[in-house]
C-alpha cells in the first residue's frame, strides 16, 4: 500500500510539473487576441537569414494569423537604421535582436519597452535586464581553440597566462575585432593587469585575423596552433566536418550575448510580445539548439551539452558600452603594436 501511495504521488507530481510547463508555454489569451487584430510582426535581427526564416516559419505555424517580415544586418547597421527611422518619425521594427552593446544603447535612449515576459523566468538573471528591457535570446561562448594536430594534450594551455610561454611565440591567432572581449577582460582582471597581459601577449607575435569565421578556418588549416578567442559553437561546427580542432574553457568563460528587445513604439506590440514569449519558450530555445546556436534558457542544453555544462560562464557586462570607445581605442593601439 505504501509503495502504491508513493507511485501515485510521483505520478501526480509529474503531471503537476507537466501542467506548469504547458501553462508556461501558452501565451495569455489577451495577447493572442491583440496579435490577431494586428496581424503582422517585423523582426530586425543579426541571425542568418535561413535561421531567422526557420524561426518565423515555426512561429507562424503556431500563430498563423500573424504574418512576419525580417530585416537582417550586422548589429551596428540595425542600430543605425532604428535611430534613423526614429529621427524621421517612422517605426518599422517591432522586435530587435542584435549585439549586447547596441542593445544597451537602445535602452539608454529610451527606445525599448519594459516587458516582464513570463518565459524569462527560465532565463538566468545574468542574461536579462532587471527592468525587463531586454533578455538574451542566445549566446556565444568565448573559448580557447586549438589545432589537434599541432598541440598535444600534454601541452594544452589552461589559462590565458599560459599563452605567454615562449613556446607559443608566433603560433597564436587573434581576431582584431575582439574589443568587447578585451573590455570584459579588463573588467574581470582590472584595467592595469589586463593591459599588461595584452602587451605581453602581443609580444608573442600572434597572427592577426579579421573575423571569427576566418580565424576558425585558418586554425583548422594549421596556419597557427591556438586561437586565443574563438566561438565555442563555431569550433564544434568545424569538428562535425572532421576538422582537426577542439577547445578548452578558461575560467571564467566569457559569454557574448545577443539580447531580444521590443521597441517602445512598436507598431504591433501584441504580436511583438507573442513572438518574445515564443522565442524564449522551451520550443523556441530548442530551435536555437537545432541551428547550432547556444540557448540561454536554463532547461535547454546546447548541442553538444559541453558548450555550457559545468562551465563558469560569465555574461558580458553591457554597461561597458559606456566606455567602449575608450576600450576600443586602447585595443587598437595594442593590436597595432603587432
Amino acid at each position: 500500500m505504501k509503495r502504491f501511495v508513493e507511485i501515485a504521488a510521483l505520478v501526480w507530481l509529474v503531471g503537476f510539473a507537466t501542467g506548469i510547463a504547458r501553462s508556461q508555454e501558452t501565451a495569455p489569451p489577451k495577447l493572442i487576441e491583440g496579435a490577431k487584430k494586428e496581424g503582422k510582426l517585423v523582426w530586425y535581427t543579426t541571425m542568418t537569414v535561413d535561421q531567422a526564416q526557420r524561426y518565423l516559419k515555426e512561429f507562424e505555424k503556431r500563430y498563423p494569423f500573424v504574418k512576419t517580415e525580417i530585416y537582417r544586418a550586422v548589429s551596428n547597421k540595425i542600430l543605425n537604421k532604428i535611430i534613423s527611422d526614429k529621427n524621421a518619425g517612422k517605426t518599422f521594427a517591432d522586435v530587435v535582436t542584435m549585439g549586447g552593446f547596441q542593445s544597451f544603447y537602445l535602452k539608454k535612449k529610451g527606445l525599448t519597452l519594459s516587458y516582464q515576459c513570463p518565459q524569462a523566468l527560465a532565463i538566468p538573471e545574468q542574461f536579462k535586464d532587471p527592468q525587463g528591457y531586454w533578455v538574451a535570446f542566445y549566446q556565444s561562448t568565448s573559448v580557447m581553440a586549438y589545432n589537434t594536430r599541432l598541440v598535444s594534450s600534454k601541452d594544452l594551455p589552461r589559462t590565458y597566462q599560459d599563452l605567454l610561454d615562449p613556446k607559443w611565440k608566433g603560433r597564436l591567432g587573434m581576431d582584431d575585432s575582439d574589443e568587447e572581449w578585451f573590455a570584459n577582460q579588463c573588467r574581470i582582471m582590472g584595467d592595469e593587469k589586463c593591459v599588461s597581459f595584452m602587451e605581453r601577449l602581443i609580444e608573442q607575435k600572434p597572427h592577426i585575423i579579421r573575423g571569427q569565421n576566418l580565424l576558425a578556418q585558418l586554425l583548422a588549416a594549421g596556419e597557427f596552433a591556438i586561437a586565443v578567442v574563438a566561438y565555442g559553437h563555431a569550433i564544434e561546427g568545424l569538428k562535425t566536418t572532421g576538422a582537426p580542432v577542439d577547445w578548452i574553457a578558461p575560467d571564467p568563460i566569457l559569454s557574448k550575448i545577443y539580447p531580444m528587445a521590443i521597441l517602445s513604439d512598436a507598431v504591433h506590440p501584441s504580436a511583438a510580445k507573442l513572438f518574445f514569449n515564443f522565442a524564449l519558450s522551451r520550443e523556441g530555445q530548442t530551435l536555437l539548439k537545432i541551428s547550432k546556436r547556444i540557448p540561454t534558457r536554463s532547461d535547454v542544453e546546447p548541442d553538444p551539452p559541453r558548450l555550457t555544462k559545468g562551465l563558469n560562464i560569465r555574461a558580458a557586462d553591457l554597461s561597458l558600452a559606456e566606455k567602449f570607445d575608450d576600450y576600443a581605442r586602447l585595443w587598437r593601439k595594442l593590436i597595432e603594436k603587432k
